[in-house]
């Protein structure tokens, strides 16, 4: 029995799988990547300066499709492989996604606080399903704690080549992963890369002075498109 946050985060990143219980669907966000030294200082950009590996809080909130509505919209548009991975991206950015596994807005309060969620939290979800208020699509509210279990890169509903990376939020994570951990009603099953691709890879030397990053293949291939590497 998992009980704490620290064992559910070191279980569910060492597998070699990300799993979708039956009482689970996920939030998919698209966004982008640029990187620091290429952001004109003072200019508002969207898109994000790294793709967590870690974990990330939302600032005021964070627009998203749910699972089975964004294949609906693939398939009323003639076909999975019209599932949207881009939504006005940055000029010259590097394409990524980002996705919140979240309690299914259908169940029951017993479901829900079987899930470990209190009163507060079914309020929440609920909340986060209606987009905060405005009815049009689900957001995951501010401050939420979203901690990352690990990445995929290729997306399962259109069939293109994309990074994408999973996370939970924090107040799911030890009840999720005890339902991965026994195995109950899994749905689907995803190979998880565990951030192979998008983690730098250490230093080049152990003298400080010497000693140059090696950037992640991901990095590698946002410098490439710009021309910097060949």
């Amino acid at each position: 029995m998992i009980t704490t946050i620290e064992d559910a985060i070191k279980y569910l990143r060492s597998l070699d799988y990300i799993c979708m219980p039956s009482k689970y669907t996920y939030f998919h966000h698209n966004t982008s990547y640029v990187a620091n030294y290429d952001r004109e200082e003072g200019k508002y950009n969207k898109a994000w300066p790294e793709v967590p590996t870690e974990d990330f809080k939302v600032k005021f909130e964070l627009s998203c499709v749910e699972r089975d509505k964004r294949i609906k919209d693939a398939l009323d548009f003639g076909g999975l492989e019209h599932a949207s991975i881009s939504y006005a991206p940055e000029k010259n950015s590097k394409l990524f996604a980002i996705r919140i596994i979240m309690p299914k807005n259908n169940l029951t309060d017993e479901e829900y606080k079987q899930l470990g969620l209190s009163n507060d939290d079914i309020k929440k979800l609920k909340s986060e399903y209606r987009g905060l208020g405005d009815i049009r699509h689900p957001k995951l509210a501010n401050n939420e704690h979203v901690i990352m279990i690990g990445n995929i890169t290729k997306d399962e509903v259109s069939g293109k080549d994309l990074d994408i990376v999973y996370g939970v939020r924090e107040q799911d994570i030890i009840s999720y992963a005890n339902i991965v951990s026994q195995k109950l009603d899994i749905e689907s099953v995803l190979p998880n890369d565990k951030f192979n691709r998008l983690k730098n890879r250490g230093l080049t030397s152990e003298d400080p002075n010497k000693a140059l990053v090696v950037l992640s293949e991901f990095e590698n291939e946002y410098n490439k498109e710009k021309g910097r590497v060949k």
